[in-house]
């Protein structure tokens, strides 16, 4: 018998420093890309994706990246949060009239759209046939009786019966 291989250590790369197209592949393995597709895109091996992203380096520059996309979404959101208060004092201003660059259609469609976004949208109107009507027992009968026949010579019943329900 001969006895179980040994175990070979796994080599690990360690990279030195980052070029341009490890960068490429920290970006769009930041952005949710898979190993496969990231190295389909570049061109490169699904293994040099995996080194590129577990590196020290990589880590470290997804890392840096995280915290400059959450900083960059925090200014964004605090210059929306800002404009915002401008924004409301112009809009008042069209809807009251007192800026007179602003025409009636102009106020009156600022009014609407923010009524519309505080859940207070108009009135819409919807046109249909509804087939309404009154029906004497005959006509319900006839109905009943012609649905029968379609349906038999159809195939999609094989017998039915009439079940009379009062509402």
């Amino acid at each position: 018998m001969r006895p179980f291989p040994k175990m070979r250590k796994q080599r690990k790369y360690q990279l030195t420093e980052l070029r341009a197209r490890h960068l490429e592949i920290l970006r769009q393995k930041q952005i949710g890309a898979s190993h496969k597709d990231i190295a389909k895109n570049l061109g490169v091996t699904p293994t040099m994706v995996h080194y590129t992203v577990h590196s020290e380096l990589g880590i470290e520059k997804t890392t840096e990246m995280t915290s400059l996309a959450l900083t960059d979404t925090v200014d964004v959101a605090h210059e929306i949060q800002e404009a915002s208060v401008e924004a409301i004092g112009f809009l008042r201003d069209i809807i009251s009239g007192e800026d007179d660059r602003a025409s009636i259609s102009l106020r009156a469609k600022t009014s609407v759209d923010i009524l519309d976004r505080a859940g207070h949208g108009r009135s819409v109107t919807v046109n249909g046939n509804l087939g309404q009507g009154f029906c004497t027992p005959e006509v319900v009968a006839r109905i009943k009786k012609r649905a029968r026949e379609i349906g038999i010579a159809t195939g999609n019943i094989a017998m039915a019966q009439a079940v009379e329900e009062t509402l």
